[in-house]
């Protein structure tokens, strides 16, 4: 019998396998972390309560806002994200077990029971269909990590600008911060700064893995082995950015009264216009 567990299986169909139940798993906890980084400012906003902030456009005082709109706008803007991750979730769901190389094998593999004991939710049922999809996986994970690390971006941008000395609304926690080795009263906000530089090298990864598949001829190609390396890093960048994200909002602090300093008599235009 040790000699027939092989039997109808190819190196390409079980890779591909593994990387799907990889997938599945990873993007699942990527939606928990999610969550939690949205769960991390809503209740941030909540203990702001009613604290006025400037609400800004072009980066110019506009309207009155509060730092429980600013806190729960970017909440929603990250769940937001949630469903971009579940339809890559979607996408990976299905079983190419049993293609082979990508043009299947003469013998009445039972599929769908493979798909069931594997946990798939369908069977990919062209198995060429099943070989071709590889690479595709890891190209539409990436676009969804890649775009939920730019709204991430622009979080940390958010909180950057309003803990510089000039604004001073937020201070950050210490532990996510710097000094430097010569300017004694530096406060450097450098966790942050590479959560630009993160998104920034999420999106590049999802590019390289776009560029792979561009003109690819059908059925397996060595090419696509990068691809996994790509949707790898990709990953573990996400993750992490998002727990060290959740642990920097969860120590921020508001100064109210410095929040409160930002409102000129301009602030309220609109409001004295209507």
């Amino acid at each position: 019998m040790g000699k027939k567990i092989h039997t109808g299986r190819s190196r390409n169909d079980q890779v591909a396998v593994d990387v799907r139940l990889h997938m599945k798993d990873e993007l699942l906890a990527a939606e928990s972390e999610t969550a939690e980084l949205a769960a991390a400012l809503c209740a941030f906003g909540r203990r702001a309560g009613r604290i006025p902030l400037v609400g800004r456009t072009h980066l110019q005082p506009a309207m009155p806002s509060s730092v429980e709109m600013w806190a729960t706008g970017h909440a929603e803007m990250i769940l937001d994200q949630i469903e971009n991750l579940e339809a890559a979730y979607r996408l990976v769901d299905r079983n190419p077990l049993g293609s082979a190389a990508g043009y299947g094998v003469p013998l009445p593999l039972n599929r769908a029971r493979t798909t069931e004991l594997l946990g798939f939710s369908a069977t990919i049922h062209n198995v060429f269909g099943a070989s071709m999809a590889r690479g595709e996986c890891e190209a539409a994970v990436l676009s969804a990590l890649a775009q939920l690390m730019a709204v991430l971006s622009r979080l940390a941008e958010d909180l950057i600008l309003f803990s510089m000395p000039e604004f001073a609304c937020f201070k950050l926690p210490r532990a996510y911060c710097t000094g430097s080795s010569i300017m004694p009263q530096k406060f450097n906000p450098d966790v942050l700064e590479l959560v630009r530089s993160k998104a920034a090298q999420v999106l590049g990864l999802q590019t390289a893995a776009l560029s792979l598949l561009h003109a690819m001829p059908g059925g397996y190609n060595r090419d696509l082995q990068d691809c996994k390396g790509l949707y790898m890093k990709g990953l573990d960048i996400t993750r992490t950015t998002l727990r060290i994200l959740a642990k920097v909002v969860a120590g921020v602090t508001v100064d109210a009264d410095k929040c409160r300093a930002g409102f000129t008599p301009g602030v309220f235009a609109t409001d004295v216009a209507l």
